[in-house]
């Protein structure tokens, strides 16, 4: 059972983005900082704030930052939010300037340097996989650029990406992940209650690269760490993988696929695991509820990769 600091903890993230989002709604809506509906590649019935990020972050910083009411504790917990505010401008940046721009270039270097600086406020308060100082930022940055680029490409569906963060993070607390993966779980259940199907609003370029990122970092310190980390880095990092998932499965299908037929790898396309799974559904059964189902059946697959990685580390 977790200490009442850490449920605590994990209610406050939850009550404190769930408000958040939800006030943050109209001003959205007003400014446009919507997602436009194109009937392609945004199939959602109206314009949908992309302000989940902000309000994930704002959970996030209340529920750390309260738990705790030494300067030295909050120490380490600026270094994560440091982190999630790196990976929310990032993401942001592509939100609100590039959007239907395809800059992948930029997008990449941009998200790079988040990355980089990220991994070094990690280092900083001792959050290391590696003795080697560019060796560990290397590592941990490279992999937070991966997982920021697969979350950011499975949050196309109502409730999909921010579910499987989800699951994630309560993987990472089996773990012992601690306060970040714990108040992590309760910003995304807060903000699912709004971005169930039909979505009030969405996580944006930028809440899915916040959860990328913090999801990649927790995940690789927690199976660097203590009497779960094995003696190679591949050993470490396979787990790694599987604990966060379906987006990294999908991606490298996404790639795969993409190369073998010699198309674009970074063009938008509906061929993406949800989306294959998605189409089989409604064209067997047309009469269901597709689109849950679908989301669903993500979750439970998230759920077992995720599961076979907690497994491989502490068995």
């Amino acid at each position: 059972m977790l200490p009442p600091i850490l449920l605590l903890t994990a209610l406050t993230a939850l009550l404190a983005t769930l408000g958040s989002a939800a006030l943050l709604i109209r001003p959205a809506c007003n400014r446009g900082w919507c997602d436009i509906p194109d009937r392609k590649l945004k199939p959602h019935a109206r314009p949908t704030p992309f302000i989940g990020g902000i309000a994930i972050l704002l959970g996030l910083a209340l529920a750390l930052l309260s738990s705790h009411l030494s300067l030295v504790t909050h120490y380490p917990y600026l270094a994560w939010l440091a982190l999630a505010l790196l990976a929310l401008a990032a993401g942001s940046y592509d939100d609100f300037r590039w959007k239907g721009v395809s800059v992948p270039g930029r997008k990449i270097l941009l998200q790079a340097a988040a990355a980089l600086l990220g991994a070094t406020a990690l280092w900083s308060v001792g959050v290391r996989i590696h003795a080697q100082p560019f060796a560990s930022i290397g590592l941990v940055a490279a992999f937070i650029l991966g997982s920021m680029n697969s979350y950011n490409l499975e949050d196309g569906m109502d409730g999909l990406a921010a579910g499987e963060a989800l699951i994630s993070a309560l993987a990472l607390c089996l773990l012992g992940a601690g306060p970040v993966a714990i108040a992590l779980a309760g910003a995304l259940a807060g903000f699912l209650i709004l971005n169930r199907h039909p979505a009030r609003v969405f996580l944006g370029d930028g809440g899915s690269h916040l959860i990328g990122a913090l999801l990649a970092a927790l995940a690789l310190t927690a199976t660097h760490s203590g009497a779960i980390a094995r003696s190679s880095q591949l050993a470490n990092v396979l787990p790694a993988s599987l604990i966060l998932g379906l987006p990294i499965l999908g991606t490298a299908w996404v790639i795969v696929r993409r190369l073998l037929r010699r198309q674009p790898v970074t063009t938008g396309a509906r061929d993406h695991i949800y989306d294959l799974l998605h189409a089989h559904l409604l064209a067997r059964h047309p009469s269901l509820e597709t689109h849950k189902w679908t989301v669903a059946l993500c979750w439970a697959i998230h759920a077992i990769l995720a599961a076979i990685g907690v497994l491989w580390l502490t068995t």
